[in-house]
């Protein structure tokens, strides 16, 4: 989908259908209205929580889900 409205964005690429550059933002305005924050993928708490705990555990060392999350 990036690959595709770039090309019809940018590189005025012909759509292969009527409507496909509306069509293809409708779609990245609709994902970035249902964006996950990176807060809820990392919680912190309760401490005591044992699925909080296991997802911690497996980790890589300095891992940060503001950075992961593109």
């Amino acid at each position: 989908m990036v690959s595709r409205y770039l090309l019809l964005k940018s590189y005025n690429q012909t759509p292969s259908f009527i409507d496909e550059l509306e069509i293809v933002e409708e779609f990245y305005v609709k994902a970035g209205e249902l964006l996950i924050d990176h807060n809820c993928i990392n919680p912190t708490k309760p401490k005591n929580d044992p699925l909080i705990k296991f997802y911690s555990e497996i980790r890589p060392d300095n891992w940060d889900p503001k950075t992961w999350i593109i």
